[in-house]
C-alpha cells in the first residue's frame, strides 16, 4: 500500500498527471481505509521532508537531518543505559534485602555457625562461653597486640 501511495503521490506532484490520472487516485484512495492511511503517511513524510527539498544545498540539508536522527537515536540509547542500570541495581538491591543472601554471606565469612536443629556452645581464646541456635552465625573479634 505505501509503495501504491508514493507512487500516486509523485505522479501527482510530477505534473504530468491528466484529469484521468487524478480521478483513478481519488477511485484509489477511497477504495479502501489502508489506502488512506498509507496515502496520510506519504503525505506526512513529504511534510517532515519538505525543508530539505526547499534547501538550496539538499545533499546538505539531508546530512544534517541524518545527523539530528542520529544523535536523537544515541540520546535514546544513553538514556536507556541509564533505565537498565537503575533498574539493576533496584532489582540487586530488591534481592539483597529480601532473600537469605545477607545470612548466607555472613555465614561465608563467620568463625563459627550452626546448621538446622544444631545448638553448640563455643569457648573463645579468652574463655568466654558462647551459644550458638539453630542457624546462626558468630564472629569473633581478634585484636593485635601492639
Amino acid at each position: 500500500m505505501l509503495e501504491q501511495a508514493a507512487e500516486w503521490f509523485a505522479l501527482l506532484l510530477s505534473g504530468e498527471a491528466t484529469a484521468t490520472d487524478r480521478c483513478r487516485w481519488e477511485n484509489w484512495l477511497s477504495a479502501s481505509d489502508e489506502h488512506r492511511q498509507a496515502w496520510s503517511y506519504v503525505e506526512n513524510l513529504s511534510r517532515r521532508l519538505s525543508p530539505i527539498k526547499s534547501s538550496p544545498e539538499p545533499r546538505l540539508a539531508a546530512c544534517a537531518y541524518q545527523q539530528a536522527s542520529n544523535t536523537r537515536g544515541q540520546r535514546r540509547q544513553v538514556l536507556v543505559g541509564i533505565a537498565t542500570l537503575a533498574g539493576t541495581g533496584l532489582l540487586g538491591w530488591a534481592t539483597w534485602r529480601h532473600t537469605a543472601l545477607p545470612g548466607i554471606t555472613l555465614a561465608w565469612t563467620a568463625d563459627y555457625r550452626t546448621g538446622t536443629g544444631e545448638v553448640r556452645e563455643i569457648t573463645l581464646a579468652d574463655g568466654t562461653r558462647v551459644w550458638l541456635n539453630t542457624r546462626n552465625v558468630s564472629m569473633t573479634l581478634r585484636h593485635r597486640a601492639s
